[in-house]
């Protein structure tokens, strides 16, 4: 019984507990993410940038991690080149994410303009 006991307690250690519940990590690059620990739910964020998305085209881009289980959602903003506060252009613009994974995704943009774009991923 003692061995057992001595057993559970090493389980138990701090060591354990962290490494279990509160192994979350981050990368504060312009491509990063946090993971929020497993007693969080294991939350990831992820975040990053595409350059020149050509209208009518897609890029595709990775994550800078993979999401274990699913990646359930993308959003895309714009960006304005540098110095353009000119919100006007010749056609509607929009930008899209297709072909979700856990992996990545591809960037894309209609209405006759090229583009940046802000991405930011959720899943877990």
């Amino acid at each position: 019984a003692l061995q057992e006991t001595g057993g559970l307690l090493k389980k138990l250690s701090f060591a354990n507990l962290k490494a279990t519940f509160f192994n979350g990590a981050i990368s504060l690059t312009v491509n990063g993410y946090i993971k929020l620990p497993t007693i969080m739910g294991g939350l990831i964020i992820q975040w990053g940038t595409v350059a020149s998305v050509a209208a009518g085209a897609g890029v595709a881009v990775t994550f800078p991690v993979a999401f274990p289980t699913a990646c359930r959602c993308v959003e895309l903003t714009q960006i304005l080149p540098s110095g353009n506060t000119n919100t006007s252009f010749s056609q509607t613009p929009y930008v899209l994410g297709s072909s979700v994974s856990t992996t990545g995704f591809t960037a894309q943009t209609g209405g006759g303009e090229t583009n940046s774009q802000y991405w930011l991923a959720i899943g877990y």
